[in-house]
């Protein structure tokens, strides 16, 4: 596991102290939901939904990438699917990626 990869570590325990709950209460989302989950290789990942009225975002916080994907409430699941992107670690920075996130929800 490479120094990128303690990214994920890092976002979980900011999970189980609260901290992350907080810092995602700072931004303008009407939904904010956070799961840890045990995928079939036994790793964790780390699943945050965000939503601001019928905008949506998905990231997936895997130990060696992260996904993120956008899309408007009932649109069908290919769409979903058509906007995942996958990103590297390389110079993660979450309170960047909120910010982001929310512009996109403007």
């Amino acid at each position: 596991m490479n120094g990128e990869s303690n990214k994920q570590i890092d976002l979980l325990r900011l999970y189980i102290s609260g901290a992350l709950e907080e810092t995602l209460k700072k931004y303008e989302f009407d939904l904010i939901e956070v799961f840890v989950d045990k995928l079939r290789n036994k790793k964790l990942h780390l699943q945050m939904n965000l939503r601001n009225q019928n905008k949506n975002i998905g990231l997936d916080f895997f130990s060696d990438y992260y996904e993120f994907c956008f899309y408007l409430a009932g649109c069908e699941p290919e769409d979903v699917e058509n906007s995942i992107v996958k990103y590297e670690y390389n110079g993660f920075d979450l309170d960047a990626l909120l910010k982001e996130m929310e512009s996109k929800l403007s």
